[in-house]
């Protein structure tokens, strides 16, 4: 495992010069402690910009799902549903053609 440090119970008063030195590395310890946790919490914050990259391509890739039938059975007979036809077949145009400039392109890489 590691290591334990354990200190002795240190006064917040100090009557010697012994207890204000105790008291003073109590407090180097507790703020080193503090420190060096504040910096590994940090750390797991950070995302490198690979991971970045790869969130943004399983996000740009990723299939449409099908859209929830019973929505669209609610707005039947009316332009709001003609519109929602046309966004989604847009949206399908738009995902047909980038995956098409994806694969063109990755062809020519391997070219």
């Amino acid at each position: 495992m590691g290591f334990a440090y354990v200190l002795k119970p240190t006064p917040a008063l100090c009557k010697t010069p012994e207890e204000r030195e105790q008291l003073k590395f109590a407090m180097e310890r507790k703020k080193r402690a503090f420190n060096n946790t504040k910096s590994f919490l940090k750390d797991l914050r950070e995302i490198s910009m690979e991971e970045i990259c790869e969130n943004y391509k399983t996000a740009y890739y990723k299939d449409i799902g099908k859209s929830n039938p019973e929505i669209l059975k609610l707005v039947t007979g009316s332009s709001i549903e003609d519109a929602a036809k046309k966004a989604k077949e847009q949206e399908e145009v738009e995902l047909l053609r980038d995956k098409f400039y994806h694969e063109l392109y990755e062809n020519t890489k391997n070219d």
